[in-house]
């Protein structure tokens, strides 16, 4: 899920949630496990996110570009399988085991969520402030997009 809008009228309940999913500043990025609880959760944040199923070409971009983990309350760039064998442990000892575990909800899914910082991203070429008050069914920008978050996240990269 991608926060795309600031926080403007927003309650503190929303603004909660928001903070509990990690999605602290806009243009940033997060995977969570689909269930009946979170997906309640974006429901309450729905129009300040959009959301979707990635594809495995969108989840491989975003690690081999932006990974970075919580070294010391600082952010730190993960660019190899050393430095990720080295800060993540357990099952995950390469880029590829992270990026199979963000894509199938692997057994390391809660480990390598918990370790990666939010993926940084840049503002989405073409996206209109007008298109923002829409949800995407309307043609706006933000809601549930299924698998064509990978359009619009590939853009922000």
């Amino acid at each position: 899920m991608v926060r795309i809008r600031g926080v403007h009228d927003i309650s503190n309940v929303q603004s909660r949630i928001l903070h509990n999913l990690n999605l602290r500043e806009v243009n940033t990025a997060v995977f969570m496990r689909s269930s009946k609880k979170n997906l309640l959760a974006l429901k309450r944040i729905e129009n300040y996110i959009t959301y979707g199923y990635p594809s495995r070409k969108l989840v491989q971009d975003l690690v081999y570009k932006k990974l970075a983990i919580n070294v010391g309350g600082e952010r730190k760039l993960l660019n190899t399988n050393q430095q990720v064998e080295e800060n993540i442990g357990g099952d995950v000892v390469c880029l590829e085991d992270v990026i199979s575990n963000l894509v199938g909800v692997g057994p390391a899914f809660e480990t390598v969520v918990k370790v990666i910082w939010p993926f940084k991203l840049t503002t989405a070429e073409g996206v209109l402030q007008s298109r923002m008050r829409k949800p995407f069914s309307q043609g706006g920008e933000w809601g549930f997009r299924d698998n064509l978050i990978s359009d619009f996240v590939s853009k922000m990269i």
